[in-house]
């Protein structure tokens, strides 16, 4: 048309051909790429920046969005601490130099002068950089979530949920051993921050316990495009994915915990009654040796180690104040939890660095959300958890660990009443943040698990019955040419 318009003397016919044929270029081109931007962020889950974030909230997205997400705290959060750090009003502890009491003064001295002179928070800031996070709307609040696809073909849907007080800085080790491509089963990771924790936004209204957050996780693991997956979770993380199993098993096909509350199941039929009976009246009859010492010593224990839940039960925000106020009384409240639930044999830092411990305190201190974080004990203590745990299953396939210094050991014969269990073993070492503490047991333990699981072996088997055929199509193709 432009030939025609230059050559044969300025036809007007040809002149509006080529500005519709201009046109019609201009919008082909803009749908090929927002196509193909749409096409990318089917894929990759990812195509656009979110700056801030946090447990305060932030500014709202589109139910459709999953945007990229950095953390990147402003200069002025870290020099108001630096100030808070210089000046800490520390109590009074004379006489008593060990845990019994609380965190001592001695420990914390230390931890406060480290904090201040030598932890490196920019350092760590690159490092949880490292894992790529997103954060999308799940029921009008923005949820932050790690995601990390394995290079494998037939890798599984994972999402790893973790619990108080610890953060999505739990997953960073399980993360490369769980996505291992040469690996016999790898997965596809998701790692959300609980709503309220770190840099998921914080609810608003009441109702978000356990069962509201398992079924915000099943959309989220449904709009990353998996509709079958499975899940794996400690503390609050395995009452979640409990919760998965039980009321969301159209999607989630099977649950790895190492943390299954559980109690004698006096309620579940006259067998399990009388079995529960004799188990207080005669242990040894019904318990195998490894549960004893849980059994015998269970009450005292959860009484002293419960105070904790009982505040943040029933007057969460009283408390919070203080925490919410001092880096120091945060980082107290915190590293007594590590100290008595990891399997430390009172050396802290014989299984926590001090940058691990610093590192979690700073994902609760820079997002400003330890107030938010402690009332999902009081949203779960609202609900009507004793009657639910009257008839609670989980139908789908079961993996329990058992790590030694975990609080809650429950023996096999109070889990099965209430779990499908087809995998329990007994750890030989590790705590309550078996993430952190056993990342390769942990793993290990997983992969055993579901290696077992009906479901997935037939997927995984027709995964790679497939992959097979294909390669044989394209040797057979090649020879063909």
């Amino acid at each position: 048309c432009v030939y025609k318009y230059v050559v044969w003397g300025r036809n007007r016919v040809a002149l509006v051909a080529t500005m519709v044929c201009c046109v019609m270029v201009v919008v082909l081109v803009s749908v090929s790429v927002c196509s193909a931007a749409a096409e990318e962020k089917e894929v990759d889950g990812i195509n656009q920046t979110v700056e801030g974030g946090g447990g305060g909230g932030g500014r709202k997205l589109g139910a459709a969005e999953v945007r990229p997400f950095e953390v990147s705290v402003p200069e002025g959060v870290l020099e108001d601490l630096q100030r808070r750090l210089a000046n800490p009003r520390l109590p009074h502890m004379e006489g008593v130099e060990g845990w019994e009491l609380g965190t001592p003064s001695g420990y914390m001295k230390e931890l406060v002068a480290y904090w201040r002179n030598s932890f490196d928070w920019r350092a760590q800031e690159s490092l949880l950089n490292q894992m790529p996070q997103f954060v999308t709307d799940i029921d009008g609040l923005a949820v932050h979530f790690v995601h990390v696809r394995s290079k494998a073909s037939n890798a599984i849907p994972l999402i790893f949920v973790h619990g108080w007080p610890g953060s999505f800085f739990e997953c960073s080790k399980v993360l490369p051993l769980l996505t291992d491509e040469n690996a016999e089963l790898s997965f596809d990771v998701v790692c959300p921050s609980l709503p309220g924790y770190g840099f998921s936004e914080a609810p608003k209204t009441p109702g978000y316990n356990p069962t509201k957050m398992a079924e915000m996780f099943n959309k989220l693991m449904l709009k990353l495009g998996y509709s079958k997956y499975v899940a794996q979770g400690g503390d609050w993380g395995g009452m979640i994915v409990a919760r998965l199993g039980a009321y969301h098993h159209d999607n989630c096909v099977a649950v790895h915990t190492n943390f299954a509350p559980a109690s004698p199941p006096f309620t579940r039929g006259f067998v399990p009654f009388v079995k529960s009976v004799l188990g207080l009246l005669f242990p040894s009859w019904i318990y195998n040796a490894r549960d004893l010492p849980f059994i015998e010593n269970m009450l005292p224990y959860m009484l002293a180690e419960s105070g904790y839940m009982h505040i943040q039960a029933t007057r969460p925000w009283t408390v919070a104040y203080g925490l919410e106020d001092s880096p120091v009384g945060l980082a107290a409240y915190f590293v007594e939890k590590f100290y008595a639930w990891g399997d430390t044999h009172g050396n802290v830092e014989s299984r926590f660095s001090k940058d691990e411990l610093l590192t979690n305190i700073m994902i609760y201190w820079v997002s400003n959300s330890i107030a938010s974080s402690m009332r999902l004990y009081y949203e779960h203590f609202q609900a009507n958890i004793f009657e639910e745990a009257k008839n609670f299953y989980v139908p789908v396939p079961t993996g329990i660990a058992i790590f030694p210094a975990e609080m809650m050991r429950p023996p096999l014969m109070w889990v099965s009443y209430m779990y499908n269990v087809t995998s329990y073993t007994y750890m030989e070492k590790g705590g309550h943040f078996a993430a952190l503490e056993e990342p390769h047991t942990l793993v290990r333990d997983v992969r055993n698990f579901l290696s077992q699981v009906p479901y997935l072996l037939q997927q995984h088997h027709w995964q790679q019955k497939s992959q097979q055929q294909q390669q044989n199509q394209h040797s057979a193709a090649k020879e063909e040419l």
